[in-house]
């Protein structure tokens, strides 16, 4: 939740709702299970984008409360249809909530975000009421057996190869990078316990997620579009290059792979408790 204008989600939001919801969908579930989202419970979804993490909790707090905070108009806009909760646009930290007010919160696919994840953290322990729950997902395994995960490792590749033959990779790289300061830190189960138990929360619990999806070349290739690196391209490339771009990898993917490819995403889940002696 960084400055430059190509980190924001906001020219993105409808691809991105469309391209990783199905993605998204079961992550969200396995969430609110983890983090025992319970009927009556208020609940807040940090970085809720186009509010799929919010929608699964609304199906489990019945009378409760679920509110949803993201730096993104559009995406909140988005988020509004898929889930009637109240949304605010805010970042973390700087969450606009006073101190005890949340049951549970959770922020999917965030820490990895922010400038200071320690911050952050703190600051979603506070909303909470001692003995709720905090629950964050990160890219990462705690298994170190390898996953079948070829074909979207291909792709990766060619879409890397051929961006490459467009903008210098390694200068992209460093400044990309830069606006995910924490995502490859955080991959390492260690560190994640680690600022979890650093913000304050005890009965730390991390869980190893794997998913599978078959998805087509071209929602794959749009999915690749929408992240930190499709959104810096885009930026830098003037608009014939871009589809220049767009074309070329489109075609080299479509001679190496089939169609539709396996999608593999590993994630860890992370959640513990608010002590009841913490002092906001």
């Amino acid at each position: 939740m960084t400055g430059r204008v190509w980190q924001s989600y906001d020219s993105v939001a409808v691809a991105y709702d469309r391209t990783w919801h199905p993605s998204f969908e079961p992550i969200a579930r396995d969430l609110v299970d983890l983090v025992a989202v319970a009927p009556g419970e208020a609940v807040l979804d940090v970085g809720t984008g186009t509010g799929v993490v919010a929608a699964a909790a609304v199906e489990r707090v019945e009378q409760g409360l679920v509110v949803g905070v993201d730096p993104s108009a559009p995406m909140l806009r988005l988020a509004r249809v898929r889930a009637a909760i109240p949304l605010a646009g805010a970042r973390v930290p700087g969450l606009p909530f006073p101190a005890r007010r949340f049951d549970v919160a959770v922020a999917n696919l965030v820490i990895s975000h922010v400038e200071r994840y320690d911050t952050a953290l703190a600051d979603m322990v506070r909303v909470l009421r001692p003995g709720g729950r905090l629950g964050v997902t990160a890219w990462g395994s705690l298994d170190e057996e390898p996953v079948d995960d070829g074909q979207q490792r291909q792709l990766t590749g060619i879409w890397t190869s051929t961006a490459d033959r467009f903008v210098d990779i390694d200068a992209a790289t460093d400044e990309i990078e830069a606006g995910i300061p924490c995502e490859a830190w955080f991959g390492d189960p260690a560190h994640l316990r680690a600022a979890l138990e650093g913000s304050g929360l005890r009965r730390v619990e991390l869980r190893s997620c794997t998913y599978r999806r078959r998805i087509s070349q071209h929602d794959a290739l749009a999915g690749y579009e929408t992240s930190f690196r499709g959104r810096y391209l885009r930026q830098t490339l003037a608009d014939a290059d871009w589809e220049a771009f767009r074309r070329e990898v489109a075609a080299a993917a479509a001679a190496a792979l089939p169609d539709p490819i396996t999608r593999v995403d590993q994630l860890l889940v992370g959640v513990g408790t608010k002590r009841y002696e913490t002092r906001p």
